[in-house]
């Protein structure tokens, strides 16, 4: 009996060896995807110095540290990156629900700009309790932005027009219709610019502490209402279907086509309040930039956070942190807009990220496997 027993024990020891050994492999597979992160963003910084040095011969780690410490390292720094990620978060919420479904949404910038159009038109004209108002306000925002971004649902369900193409161009023409109702319709008498009169003021949102809008804890309870809807009802099952096979989820019986349609339409509502936001708690009125570029800017910020909802909030903080930042550019003689440099060499470097994260991932696997 003891002999078995002994036999038994030493048939399971090379068992458990074997378990030991690959219990490191998988802790270090689960940092693979954050080391390939850690990487792009150095190589981002890198590169990004050498530019500096290369074209202003300027220190580059000096010109780091200001670029810094005028966002993430001030109070007042903070407070502007948050104000200036709100928008973009929203807009990063109602895209990733179109990403997930296998839709490219890009229309957010022209989403937005609706949004900012139907909160102005309503914010002077209808004179009611902020109570009433604001809720009025926000809904129709959301509604005009759906039946906007429903446009290109509509082409791509009856036509077959691809989604990336008729959203892109609706940017510009919604674009062009803020212009003309600033300067039109909605113009305020004998303006210095073109701008729109101010919201009644019961329209207009209170600060947490300015430039800090309250508007920015919408964008905060966005996040799980978003998540929720993708991983708690049906709905959000069924668009994360088609988004991993579109062919395969009409065989399941699934009607692409009303899918695509009602995904078109929350996406593009949800865009628009990023707009609305703009107005109701930062310009209080509508001007050119109202939209801040931040639409297109949603698209990096979705693309850095993989699609993830949850992800979405940090990386519209860092890339807010790069657009706050870029004021103190100036200062060092380098233009403001390289921080536009540095965020189109962020998402080339993170779509690098990708390959390191895979190369990293097999190597170590099959470490694991030689170990075993």
């Amino acid at each position: 009996m003891e002999t078995s027993k002994q036999t038994d024990q030493n048939r399971k020891e090379p068992q458990h060896r074997a378990t030991r050994s690959k219990m490191p492999n998988i802790s270090r597979l689960s940092m693979a995807s954050p080391l390939a992160y850690v990487i792009a963003f150095l190589l981002t910084f890198l590169i990004g110095g050498a530019v500096i040095y290369a074209l202003t011969g300027q220190n580059p780690i000096a010109v780091y540290g200001s670029f810094f410490s005028h966002s993430f390292f001030s109070q007042y720094g903070i407070l502007e990156v948050l104000a200036k990620a709100t928008p973009i978060i929203i807009a990063g919420a109602g895209m990733i629900i179109a990403f997930r479904c296998g839709l490219w949404n890009l229309g957010a910038e022209g989403q937005m700009a609706i949004g900012a159009i139907v909160a102005t038109a309503i914010g002077v004209n209808l004179n009611l309790p902020a109570g009433i108002l604001l809720p009025v306000i926000f809904l129709a925002s959301f509604i005009g932005g759906a039946l906007w971004s429903g446009i290109a649902g509509f082409l791509k369900t009856k036509f077959g027009v691809h989604e990336m193409l008729s959203t892109l161009m609706l940017n510009y023409i919604a674009l062009k219709l803020l212009e003309y109702m600033i300067s039109g319709p909605l113009s305020m008498p004998h303006p210095n610019y073109p701008r729109t009169s101010e919201i009644l003021s019961q329209a207009q949102m209170p600060f947490l502490q300015y430039p800090l809008n309250t508007t920015f804890l919408i964008a905060l309870a966005l996040i799980p209402i978003v998540w929720f809807i993708i991983n708690r009802t049906s709905l959000g099952y069924r668009l994360q279907a088609v988004g991993f096979g579109r062919e395969a989820a009409r065989l399941a019986g699934m009607d692409i086509a009303k899918l695509t349609m009602i995904v078109m339409l929350i996406s593009g509502g949800i865009a628009a309040l990023g707009g609305t936001v703009e107005v109701v708690g930062d310009f209080m009125r509508m001007e050119r930039n109202v939209t801040g570029g931040y639409g297109f800017t949603a698209i990096v910020v979705v693309m850095l956070a993989r699609e993830e909802i949850i992800a979405m909030p940090f990386a519209a903080f860092f890339i807010s942190g790069m657009i706050v930042g870029a004021s103190s550019l100036t200062l060092a003689g380098i233009p403001a807009s390289f921080s536009q440099i540095l965020i189109g060499l962020l998402l080339l470097c993170v779509i690098f990220a990708g390959y390191i994260e895979r190369w990293l991932r097999q190597r170590w696997e099959y470490a694991g496997k030689m170990a075993c």
